[in-house]
């Protein structure tokens, strides 16, 4: 990639999409492509929303910057099990003395509803 290619997108950054840089870009640089443009924009953005190296802590840290409106739980664990428990305070305030459990995994999701 070339130096003025990487400088129009470190320019642009915070208000550009990669798509949006495309057309911009192959102005001046008409090698470069779409796919280039999205890998460049992609590793330097990571600045503006990377905040941890794994994906949990990462997401904790963001819903606790909302506690307003997302309560975080604390559940102990079984061995070798990572969990990330939370739950929306609109949500659950609507649903309270209907819903018994509701839970969601990788694989599946489910809920209880009480009768």
């Amino acid at each position: 990639m070339p130096s003025g290619a990487s400088d129009i997108i470190r320019e642009n950054l915070e208000w550009s999409t990669p798509a949006a840089l495309v057309t911009k870009i192959q102005d001046s640089y008409p090698h470069v492509t779409g796919k280039q443009v999205h890998a460049a924009w992609t590793e330097m953005s990571e600045t503006l929303w990377k905040r941890a190296q794994h994906q949990l802590p990462l997401a904790e840290i963001l819903l606790k910057e909302y506690s307003d409106d997302v309560d975080v739980f604390e559940i102990p664990t079984a061995g070798g099990v990572e969990q990330l428990c939370w739950g929306m305070k609109r949500v659950s305030s609507r649903l309270k003395g209907m819903v018994v459990e509701i839970g969601i995994d990788a694989t599946c999701a489910y809920s209880y509803l009480q009768r």
